[in-house]
């Protein structure tokens, strides 16, 4: 939003300052531009340039963005860094479909395993609540539910991410995870990949209730 606001307000200042000065808007421009008088256009346009600190807008708006990537690396390091504005590094699937939200979750390592964003009816835990079943204690993630937990190979088998670990044991669980979702060969794998990484979080979830009698 900020960088399109600015975009536009700096593009028609852009354009004023190239008018001549015997127009009227230019007329009008500069004295606003130069009055005693503190007009509110003239405090925007203060405003903007501040914020940009000498920078130009399109070098302010991807240095902002690779900031906010970095210092929110939990939920977004699996993004790439932006090169430029638009939209070179947008979700692949971007709409208001139940699998795209899957997709979000999932891509931003927000899909309500672990502490950081639960699932409406579940409640917090920071351990995987199967594994402890068997008194193993291990951090509960996305990666650990779709490969690492022994105790879903079943169903990891069944959906296919078992074989996908299989084919990628050379990687550690970050990495495994990162190539799940952005090596894929066409949309239609990538659809079966969201339909099978939901699958695979309902079931824990509903073993979960069942462990904690809530079923």
């Amino acid at each position: 939003m900020e960088y399109s606001y600015y975009k536009r307000v700096l593009a028609y200042q852009c354009r004023v300052e190239e008018m001549d000065d015997s127009e009227l808007t230019k007329k009008i421009y500069n004295y606003v531009m130069n009055s005693d008088e503190i007009f509110g256009y003239r405090r925007m346009i203060t405003s903007i340039h501040k914020t940009l600190n000498g920078d130009d807008l399109d070098t302010w708006y991807v240095s902002k963005i690779n900031h906010q990537k970095r210092i929110n690396h939990k939920s977004c390091w699996l993004l790439p860094e932006k090169q430029f504005p638009g939209l070179d590094n947008e979700l692949v699937i971007t709409n208001n479909s139940e699998k795209a939200q899957t997709y979000a979750e999932f891509i931003t390592v927000n899909a309500g395993l672990g502490n950081r964003a639960p699932i409406k009816g579940y409640r917090q835990h920071k351990e995987c609540q199967i594994c402890l079943t068997r008194n193993i204690k291990v951090k509960l993630n996305e990666p650990h539910v779709l490969f690492d937990c022994e105790q879903l190979k079943e169903v990891q088998k069944s959906y296919n991410t078992y074989d996908f670990k299989v084919q990628n044991i050379a990687l550690n669980s970050e990495e495994m995870y990162k190539k799940y979702w952005q090596d894929f060969s066409n949309m239609n794998e990538l659809m079966t990949r969201i339909q099978s990484a939901d699958k695979i979080r309902t079931i824990y979830l509903q073993v979960v209730k069942r462990i904690h009698k809530r079923a």
